[in-house]
């Protein structure tokens, strides 16, 4: 699985964000069409096949991207004790996998406190997560 294709996925923040989260790194975060209307509703559960990701920059100016963290929603059955979520990290091209599974410990720590919304921050809870 790569994720050549992120950038063409809706950027739901206007402006970079400081994710306390990431130990406080400069972030955009983009959802593709099925995570979309979820993720702004601010609603859950999330769609099956639903991939959010998360892009971290290596400072504030955010032209030169780090890393690439990244959430796919599976089918019933993968992760049922966490709603079947898929964590990875992948290099700034969405290609190299650098980290993987259901227990990616960097991604499902911060997750695991946004569990009564599908263990992700939306719009309306970004505020605790977030500056």
């Amino acid at each position: 699985m790569t994720f050549k294709d992120w950038r063409s996925w809706k950027k739901v923040n206007p402006t970079v964000l400081l994710s306390k989260g990431h130990g406080e790194v400069h972030v955009d975060i983009h959802v593709d069409d099925r995570a979309k209307g979820t993720y702004l509703a601010a609603t859950s559960p999330y769609p099956k096949c639903s991939r959010i990701l998360k892009v971290q920059y290596t400072d504030e100016t955010a032209t030169e991207i780090e890393e690439l963290g990244i959430m796919v929603k599976m089918p019933g059955g993968y992760d049922p004790e966490h709603n079947n979520w898929w964590y990875a990290r992948f290099d700034a091209t969405g290609t190299k996998v650098i980290d993987s599974g259901k227990m990616v410990t960097v991604c499902r720590t911060c997750h695991e406190q946004a569990s009564e919304n599908d263990y992700l921050f939306s719009e309306k809870v970004t505020a605790a997560a977030i500056k």
